[in-house]
């Protein structure tokens, strides 16, 4: 249960250095609470001699549950706004968030890998939300917020890793596993970068791409696709030493994570959005391009502020930023 450990030492500078006057800084910690509870429900059962914990579809339930409260939570009181209608909004996000959750978990099988890469993405957020331009001090406030709590857990998980690396002296369980996992994608979501999460967890993505290639190839033709999934264990049983997989999965993760934010650095040239050319597809893959509605209302610059109306005259399809 080395989740403890990260997560203890994350909570307890959140609280000193971030705001909890902003919404999204309750909703992250609100959201990993939960998904720690889980997790370590799960540890726990394992502790007491049932090696398999809590059964795929009670874990998975849970998750989906946590998820979706979150989102809803989120989304009612204006923390994130949706680009799309709420009933197609709210299952893609679920389903981000679960499925990132899960992905640090298949991926926690080796010594040093799930917390070096979740270091690597980490590093990768806190940047990004420096970066992404603010429409106004309700945005900006909101990505001051988001880069401070990845920061810390960049320091949290960079600490861990120390002891966790091989040979591990601590490991992370599900208790630490699933709510990075899931604390990571949120701070995603509370950004409005889905999109781009996806290139810079890629190596998460990929590990349980694997888990489901795997799994489906096998129904269909009675074979394996790969000789063990998750990625990382197929590796293994090639022969490749354990220090080297997770050496060259950390280099994957940071190539992932540079990618990401080469694409984020595209889109702002000395603090103006570009908005013809390639900038148009980067900042649709930042979650910044959607429609534009008459008498849309938005938050003013203080965060409990009341609304005001947007302008009449953006185009159809503006880079206005979201909430």
């Amino acid at each position: 249960m080395g989740g403890l450990l990260i997560f203890g030492a994350w909570l307890a500078v959140v609280g000193l250095v971030c705001d909890f006057r902003q919404r999204g800084v309750l909703t992250a910690v609100a959201a990993t609470c939960s998904f720690a509870a889980l997790g370590a429900c799960d540890d726990l059962i394992k502790a007491r001699g049932c090696r398999r914990g809590l059964s795929a579809r009670a874990k998975l339930s849970g998750q989906l549950a946590i998820s979706v409260a979150v989102v809803l939570g989120a989304l009612a009181t204006g923390v994130v706004a949706a680009p799309v209608h709420w009933l197609i909004y709210v299952p893609l996000v679920s389903l981000l968030i679960t499925g990132m959750s899960n992905a640090v978990n298949v991926t926690d099988g080796l010594d040093g890998l799930a917390s070096g890469c979740g270091a690597l993405v980490a590093i990768a957020l806190t940047v990004t939300a420096e970066l992404l331009p603010s429409s106004d001090a309700f945005e900006l406030g909101r990505n001051r917020q988001v880069a401070l709590l990845a920061a810390v857990l960049t320091g949290s998980l960079l600490g861990f890793v120390r002891f966790n690396r091989s040979p591990a002296r601590v490991f992370m369980g599900d208790t630490g596993s699933l709510p990075l996992g899931g604390l990571l994608a949120l701070l995603a979501v509370l950004l409005q970068c889905e999109a781009l999460f996806l290139l810079i967890g890629g190596v998460f993505l990929i590990e349980l791409g694997s888990v489901v290639l795997q799994v489906t190839w096998y129904r269909s033709t009675g074979h394996r696709l790969f000789r063990c999934a998750p990625l990382h264990h197929h590796f293994e049983f090639l022969g490749w030493p354990e220090l080297t997989i997770v050496r060259r999965f950390w280099a994957a993760a940071a190539c992932f994570a540079v990618a990401g934010l080469l694409l984020v650095a595209s889109n702002d040239v000395h603090g103006h959005r570009r908005t013809g050319g390639v900038s148009l597809p980067v900042s649709a893959m930042l979650g910044r391009v959607r429609p534009a509605r008459l008498g849309e209302r938005r938050p003013t610059n203080d965060t409990v502020g009341g609304p005001v109306l947007a302008s009449s005259l953006l185009p159809p399809y503006s880079l206005q930023a979201g909430r």
